[in-house]
């Protein structure tokens, strides 16, 4: 019996530090905002078109089973969702997922008009989230990031 239960625990600290040594190995992706930009523009909602830059630094490909995400316009969040990609990033490369989110920031955002006027047109966004790789030592890559899309004059009219 206690020769069972020796192989057992010699076996299971073998197959721990096998694993652990598996994670270390692996990188995780790096995710970075390729574009943001308007899509389209009127009185009841706003689609921004966002194009997110998945890049592996692995030896082997990563298939991403999905996203979750949130988007917060002038400190405010108007939205959260996610999306089943079905995209699988190559070995040692890149690829993109491609998002069309759409809004009603009239409504979302009390002073909306106000908010642009003073600051020039600049909208200042950010997009968080999760990619979720189907990938059984990595399961989730978090993001958070932040930039600015400037409004052309004709977009600021749209709003009026």
């Amino acid at each position: 019996m206690k020769k069972i239960l020796s192989v057992l625990l010699i076996s299971s600290m073998f197959f721990m530090s096998a694993c652990s040594s598996l994670s270390s190995l692996i990188e995780k992706p790096i995710i970075s905002v390729a574009d943001f930009s308007l899509k389209d523009l009127n009185a009841n909602s706003q689609t921004f078109a966002v194009r997110l830059k998945v890049d592996n630094p692995n030896s082997f490909s990563l298939p991403i089973a999905g996203l979750d995400y949130g988007l917060n316009i002038l400190g405010t969040d108007v939205l959260n969702g996610s999306n089943a990609s079905g995209v699988r990033i190559p070995a040692n490369g890149s690829d993109f997922i491609d998002l069309d989110l759409s809004v009603d920031l009239v409504n979302s955002i009390p002073g909306i008009v106000n908010a642009l006027k003073s600051s020039n047109g600049n909208l200042s966004y950010g997009l968080n989230g999760a990619v979720k790789l189907d990938n059984p030592l990595i399961k989730n890559v978090p993001f958070n990031k932040t930039g600015e899309y400037k409004l052309s004059l004709s977009d600021l009219l749209k709003f009026l």
